[in-house]
């Protein structure tokens, strides 16, 4: 192979190497970042925990609180979800909505 065949294919190699670094540099510049990544975390996309004891308990959910039943029956704990009024939250203290 003849030096200029080997700085042809160089210089091919070298180019396509940063044509590609420059479409990653882009590509990672313009990914759309969810909150979680951002170290954001958004109540709505956080699950409520397990239910462990009975009682009512405010959801992670805006206006939304549930209620953690025993079921023998079944043999675990059952959750109910329930909505508050618009523009009220769930008060644990109270156990009620506000």
């Amino acid at each position: 192979m003849s030096i200029l065949k080997i700085k042809a294919t160089s210089r091919r190699i070298t180019h396509t190497s940063g044509l590609l670094l420059l479409a990653l540099l882009v590509s990672a510049c313009s990914t759309e970042i969810n909150p979680e990544q951002r170290g954001v975390s958004s109540a709505k996309n956080v699950p409520d925990p397990p239910c462990t004891v009975a009682g009512y308990f405010k959801s992670n959910e805006p206006g939304k609180y549930y209620q953690c039943i025993y079921s023998s029956a079944q043999g675990r704990w059952l959750k109910k979800l329930f909505s508050c009024p618009s523009g009220q939250n769930f008060d644990e203290v109270a156990q009620k909505c506000k």
